[in-house]
């Protein structure tokens, strides 16, 4: 189990890193709780002060996504 800022952390540094691209849709909430072992209050609650920062956004009924590139609109991924 890490830490909700060592958690912002990795996400962060993938970002940065180019390891996410712009535009790229980031992990589900499920699938960063498994990765990190966390719980889900700790990832929703790192979600919101990244999307905060500008780091990711979050196009609700899509998903978060890496800022850059137009991601899709909810009723485009149905």
């Amino acid at each position: 189990m890490v830490s909700r800022k060592e958690m912002m952390a990795s996400i962060r540094a993938r970002v940065e890193s180019g390891e996410w691209e712009p535009g790229q849709k980031l992990p589900s909430t499920r699938e960063l709780m498994s990765e990190f072992d966390v719980s889900e209050s700790t990832v929703l609650s790192a979600m919101q002060l990244l999307e905060a920062e500008g780091l990711i956004v979050n196009r609700w009924g899509a998903g978060r996504f890496v800022p850059g590139s137009r991601a899709p609109d909810a009723d485009e991924t149905e």
